[in-house]
């Protein structure tokens, strides 16, 4: 059985309650308008995005105490076995059985955005619903981190941020940069 899960949050990042469906009892138009896309699907091949300016990107660093309170904080229920971060094709979820399997991109939402406060809170909860034991696979966006892209990005071992002149460069920082831990 699979279960499509959407988390509620306050616009202020708070969660107000967890939804969850029944995905392939669904008729196909319907899993379209619960999945939020239209009958045309638009293949994006971008794997470093952002939903807002770079003017509002979050800094994790720079509220880590907030982000620290808010785990202290957190009294949700450990549901979630596999954890899939940066997954546009939702890899884990093919591969985990019955496993209960969530997967975080941006390409799948908006809110899933990890250079927003929303998105970064959405990763933290999603985290702290993971059973013991329960399984995170967590990359970077690879395009901007690979040797194939060294000309575009620059990253060497003296310089690991690589060319911040380059707007995609500063977005992939600035996304692994929230995910890293503290």
């Amino acid at each position: 059985m699979f279960f499509w899960f959407r988390l509620h949050c306050s616009h202020s990042g708070t969660i107000q309650y967890i939804s969850w469906f029944n995905f392939f009892a669904m008729p196909l138009k319907q899993k379209r308008k619960a999945a939020g896309k239209s009958k045309k699907i638009k293949k994006v091949d971008d794997d470093t995005a952002c939903a807002g300016p770079e003017s509002s990107w979050f800094d994790a660093a720079a509220n880590a105490e907030q982000l620290r309170q808010y785990c202290n904080s957190w009294t949700g229920q450990r549901f979630l076995e596999i954890l899939d971060v940066f997954s546009f094709n939702e890899g884990m979820r093919h591969v985990a059985g019955t496993k209960v399997v969530c997967s975080l991109d941006i390409r799948l939402s908006p809110k899933h955005d990890l250079t927003s406060a929303r998105g970064v809170l959405l990763l933290l909860a999603m985290l702290m619903s993971l059973v013991h034991g329960g399984l995170v696979t967590l990359a970077p966006p690879c395009s901007l981190f690979v040797w194939l892209s060294c000309s575009v990005h620059l990253r060497h071992k003296m310089g690991p941020y690589g060319q911040t002149k380059n707007y995609k460069v500063r977005l992939a920082n600035r996304i692994v940069q929230n995910c890293e831990p503290r």
